[in-house]
């Protein structure tokens, strides 16, 4: 079952021990892929967080389908760009099974996020910090640096972070990924809802909104806008 239109339900978890020691009791339920990604995964803690963070999704993803978390299975939509599947990741034999069911999956550090939708859904977080700022500036829209450049000192990190993860989770969503070009998709670095800045045109029926995280990160959702709704942010609901 999805979520009601305009609605993203929202996962955010820590691979902290007792999650960690969770995930791996359970890692039989990961097919062969999955299993083979979280053992190419140098660093420990690396791989615990993909652990936790596809174990928990499987599992999110069984109960809305009524279904043991080993039997979802996932295949790659079409890119937008190139027609390759390489595009977004969906349930495979979802009209049988998960109409209507879409989700995202991203996480930093140890910090995870999952988001499940009733239409595309795009989710990113970042740690602060986990990334030099000079190299994600470089990577954004010409007018975002120039925003971003004529801002105080000490508001520029939190702005640049703040654009980043609101592209990341718009190019998930869509399905193109960071290949669609970070510098050619314009998202702004001001607040989208309740701020000066509106919602870019260039984003045609997407809604663009905060994730709440925890301090010291900087999360965003993408969601595209269901026929018939208005215009508004989408409501997150926040799930344990």
């Amino acid at each position: 079952m999805s979520p009601p239109p305009g609605t993203v339900d929202l996962w955010s978890l820590r691979a902290g021990p007792g999650n960690v020691a969770a995930a791996r009791s359970e890692a039989s339920v990961l097919d062969a892929s999955e299993a083979q990604r979280a053992e190419s995964l140098g660093p420990p803690a690396v791989r615990d967080t993909y652990l936790v963070a596809h174990v928990r999704l499987r599992q999110i993803l069984g109960r809305r389908l009524g279904l043991p978390p080993a039997e979802v299975a996932f295949a790659r939509e079409e890119c937008p760009r190139c027609g390759g599947r390489h595009g977004r990741p969906v349930l495979a034999g979802e009209r049988d099974l998960g109409a209507g069911v879409h989700f995202s999956l991203s996480h930093s550090g140890d910090r995870i996020l999952i988001a499940v939708a009733g239409s595309p859904v795009g989710v990113d977080v970042e740690a602060v910090g986990r990334k030099p700022r000079s190299g994600l500036l470089r990577r954004l829209h010409p007018e975002e640096r120039a925003a971003v450049s004529a801002l105080p000192p000490g508001r520029r990190e939190e702005a640049v972070l703040t654009c980043w993860v609101r592209k990341e989770a718009y190019l998930k969503g869509i399905g193109a990924g960071l290949a669609a070009g970070l510098d050619r998709t314009y998202v702004g670095t001001g607040p989208v809802f309740g701020g000066t800045e509106p919602t870019p045109a260039a984003l045609g029926d997407w809604w663009l909104t905060a994730a709440p995280v925890p301090p010291g990160h900087v999360g965003a959702v993408a969601l595209r806008r269901p026929a018939g709704l208005l215009p508004l942010p989408a409501r997150i609901r926040l799930r344990p």
